[in-house]
């Protein structure tokens, strides 16, 4: 494996009088992505240079619900799948294309025995991580790019899903002021309302009335909605 050496230029320094210290200013190395594609998260972070439309996000927080009612239970869905799963297609010069239309769930897969199966089972997230999804598309920054995540001081606490659904929980009270009730309640069933048991299909009824059908009509309305001059 051969190591990579990243070469960044001085901007000056800065000279703190008070406390008698000096500090040399960087410029940011630019990230990389895969070529070939983009994740979500890669765009919600600002490292892809496209960015998102108003409506390419109402778009694909519709694709990936659907997906989600269509996915689930099956391998290509993960029980706490986040943007970093959601991926994108992209051409040009270093992908500066991206296919928002186009967006597809990469995924791994491991062979489960019954009892980690109905474990699993027991424990699924991926509805709260849905909510989250959609959070993170509507405001168009990852969770842990948010002043709430700062504000409540849960930095040490990346990986822990618990403190996730927390903030998840407090951001989504600015939804509705953001994106109408629509938006707002689809997200609301997935943070609060998701079943707690995933036995026959009822929660896929109350999923697609619930989640599904308020995201189309976001995606409507902004179809509808008349070009500003």
């Amino acid at each position: 494996m051969e190591a990579c050496s990243m070469q960044v230029a001085c901007l000056g320094a800065l000279t703190d009088a008070k406390r008698g210290s000096r500090y040399s200013v960087f410029s940011q190395p630019e990230q990389k992505i895969a070529a070939g594609q983009v994740t979500l998260q890669d765009i919600l972070a600002g490292i892809a240079r496209q960015k998102l439309l108003r409506s390419d996000r109402y778009r694909i927080a519709l694709a990936v619900a659907s997906s989600h009612l269509q996915l689930h239970s099956t391998p290509w869905a993960r029980k706490q799948w986040e943007a970093k799963d959601i991926c994108f297609p992209c051409t040009g010069a270093e992908s500066s294309h991206i296919m928002f239309d186009r967006p597809y769930v990469a995924a791994t897969f491991s062979s489960q025995s019954p009892g980690e199966q109905r474990q699993a089972k027991r424990t699924d997230r991926s509805f709260g991580c849905l909510g989250i999804m959609l959070l993170e598309l509507l405001f168009g920054i990852n969770l842990e790019d948010s002043d709430l995540w700062e504000r409540l001081g849960f930095e040490g606490s990346k990986e822990k899903s618990f403190f996730r659904l927390i903030i998840a929980r407090a951001w989504a009270d600015a939804v509705e002021g953001e994106a109408g009730p629509d938006f707002s309640a689809a997200v609301m069933w997935c943070l609060n309302e998701s079943p707690t048991t995933l036995e026959g299909n009822q929660w896929r009824q109350d999923f697609a009335k619930k989640v599904v059908l308020p995201l189309q009509q976001c995606c409507d309305w902004m179809q509808a909605k008349p070009p500003v001059s």
